[in-house]
């Protein structure tokens, strides 16, 4: 199945809440940050809202100057707790294995951003779940920041389905190698790939087949079930909307 992307890419209202809550843990409240860009705090709260990625790459530029920190969309990512109580995160969580709930993560990522399509595939020994942008997606290309905020949290919500004492084997970034990569190697190994033609993250397969003592798969096909309606919602998403959000940009 071929999916075309949004006209106007956007984030669920989770992550730019993620930015939130790194602003303040970072002692610098977001209140006037978001007033700037208008964005409404409401409007974050509210279930089933979705901002721009446009406004989203906004936030986190500024934001990343506020604080004086290069590697900030990696901190908003990978230090901040994940957020809601939803149904996509439960049916991952409660999978039976890392590798059920990684392609569950992979089938809904939609929700979390409609102009990026993930995919799971096993290549050997290994498995990487894949990041990139949707055919006709050209003209948004994926942020640096965007990007760094999208592989970090997801690296962070895989690794507590892993095993205690495992993690990831490797990482691939769509963007160029940073002035200073230090903290992108603090925060994901040594083993990086910059330039490459999708974002990659990459474990063992071996790792991934480990059953899960905390699953279970009926809770995990009820909030997929939910969650796969969310899905759809997002994919009917008017085309008065798009407009008023291009509007509301310029």
């Amino acid at each position: 199945m071929i999916i075309l992307a949004h006209e106007t890419p956007t984030v669920w209202r989770h992550t730019p809440l993620r930015v939130c809550v790194a602003l303040r843990q970072l002692g610098k409240p977001p209140q006037s940050l978001l007033s700037r860009l208008h964005i409404s705090e409401n409007d974050l709260l509210r279930p089933g809202f979705r901002l721009p990625v446009t406004s989203l790459s906004q936030l986190l530029a500024e934001a990343s100057q506020l604080v004086d920190r290069k590697d900030f969309a990696l901190y908003a990512g990978g230090e901040v707790e994940q957020l809601g109580n939803t149904a996509m995160r439960w049916s991952v969580a409660l999978s039976p294995t890392p590798a059920r709930g990684i392609q569950r993560l992979a089938d809904l990522f939609h929700l979390v951003t409609d102009g990026v399509l993930a995919s799971f595939e096993s290549h050997g020994k290994e498995h990487a779940l894949t990041m990139g942008p949707l055919l006709g997606s050209n003209a948004h290309k994926i942020h640096p920041l965007h990007e760094d905020i999208m592989v970090s949290s997801t690296l962070a919500g895989v690794q507590a389905l892993l095993p205690a004492g495992y993690q990831h084997t490797r990482v691939e970034f769509l963007q160029s190698k940073p002035d200073d990569p230090t903290p992108w190697y603090e925060f994901f190994g040594d083993d990086i790939i910059w330039a490459a033609p999708q974002a990659k993250i990459w474990w063992n397969t071996s790792v991934l087949c480990t059953p899960r003592l905390d699953s279970n798969e009926e809770l995990a096909l009820a909030h997929e079930h939910l969650a796969m309606q969310q899905l759809a919602a997002v994919s009917s998403q008017t085309w008065a909307q798009r407009v008023e959000w291009q509007i509301t940009e310029t």
